[in-house]
């Protein structure tokens, strides 16, 4: 009996934590599909106030699992206040240079690629403003012109050239 019982609660846990770690993304049309991680909707109902701590805690989440991007970026632009998108950009953008910062331009190209697919500009805005040197120029796209790179090259400071063009 006690071995149903704790096969039982095995599986029940797995089924949960599997949930847990479904994540949404956006197609390259910027059209997003799936559901947004319960972890992240727990962030953003934590701080309805947004600020920086909600931007740190984003930023945290990104750096350890950046497959989230894709639901910070849609669940902020679609059910975040402004405060809330500010600083989900905010924390996109540090998870950006931290990732940056440790060599995993892969990964920090998936966050930029997810800020650029949500087309929301207060998200671009702060993002261009929370990542390194290099993205007060602009390093990420405009909402008018996206691309599945989710960079533009061309925008990168020459104190930082190789951040996210690789």
């Amino acid at each position: 009996m006690r071995a149903i019982v704790l096969a039982v609660c095995i599986a029940l846990g797995a089924l949960g934590g599997a949930s847990m770690a479904y994540a949404g993304h956006y197609q390259s049309n910027g059209t997003y599909t799936g559901q947004v991680s319960r972890a992240v909707i727990a962030l953003f109902q934590k701080f309805p106030d947004g600020g920086q701590a909600l931007a740190d805690a984003i930023a945290q989440l990104l750096t350890n699992n950046p497959a989230l991007a894709d639901d910070v970026a849609y669940y902020a632009s679609t059910g975040g206040s402004p405060a809330q998108q500010s600083a989900a950009g905010l924390g996109m953008g540090e998870a950006v240079a931290n990732l940056n910062g440790a060599g995993n331009s892969d990964a920090a190209n998936r966050i930029a690629r997810a800020v650029d697919l949500s087309g929301n500009t207060t998200i671009q805005t702060a993002a261009n403003l929370g990542g390194p040197s290099g993205f007060q120029s602009g390093l990420f796209l405009s909402p008018n012109n996206p691309t599945t790179t989710g960079v533009n090259c061309a925008t990168v400071s020459p104190a930082s050239p190789a951040a996210g063009c690789q």
